[in-house]
């Protein structure tokens, strides 16, 4: 008599598994390898937002700081060659709620376009509340520098800027203030537009968020 055991199934080859497991995540590291120089532009090589301070006006909040970034090569060729480079600069507060999602209180910002005069060989820095791209920027203040780094200085000094009315602000409330300041390529013209994609040197982008309570005003404010 010829017994036979039934044929069970194969094992699963579980070494070959983590093998591909790990292959798998290696592949999504690369990918996000390769998006990080872009996001880098605004949190790497000692860019971002210090001596951030929130201070009590007559109007509200305001806040004061330093913005620290580095042009790139290609944005200073751009401007020397006497192109104009703009920046947005903007802010957005909500206020916490525990019942709902976040309401948005107060949004505040402005546009800056800087470019070299290559007749008087100096650097002009306009700041306006509406885009330059537009027919009518509204009011618009404009400063003249003899370099590029005194022009820079002022671009990265934030003073006084409102990030609240007084009519929003509550003593016992908690809110977050989302600063954001980037390059905007959108204001170039639409060669120079075509131009920068996927260049790296035109990802110039700061993002960071503040909380802001009562116990924070008039000091150093940490992010979150």
């Amino acid at each position: 008599m010829v017994f036979s055991m039934p044929c069970l199934p194969k094992a699963p080859e579980w070494p070959a598994a983590q093998r591909l497991l790990k292959a798998l995540l290696l592949a999504c590291a690369l990918l996000l390898a390769g998006a990080l120089p872009v996001l880098a532009q605004g949190n790497g090589g000692g860019n971002g937002f210090s001596d951030m301070r929130f201070d009590a006006s007559t109007d509200g909040v305001r806040m004061s700081g330093n913005m620290r970034f580095t042009l790139s090569d290609a944005v200073r060729d751009t401007l020397n060659r006497g192109v104009a480079v703009y920046f947005v600069f903007e802010t957005q507060t909500t206020r916490d709620r525990w019942y709902w999602s976040d309401k948005e209180v107060f949004s505040n910002k402005r546009y800056i376009r800087l470019m070299f005069q290559p007749l008087t060989r100096r650097w002009r820095l306009n700041t306006s509340s509406e885009p330059f791209n537009r027919g009518t920027v509204g009011v618009m203040l404009n400063q003249h520098f003899n370099s590029l780094d005194e022009a820079l200085a002022v671009v990265q000094r934030i003073s006084s800027w409102q990030v609240l009315e007084s009519d929003e602000w509550e003593q016992d409330a908690a809110y977050n203030v989302r600063v954001r300041f980037k390059l905007d390529v959108s204001q170039l013209r639409q060669p120079l537009q075509i131009g920068t994609v996927g260049q790296s040197g035109w990802n110039l982008a700061l993002d960071r968020s503040f909380r802001l309570m009562a116990a924070d005003v008039g000091k150093a404010s940490a992010s979150n």
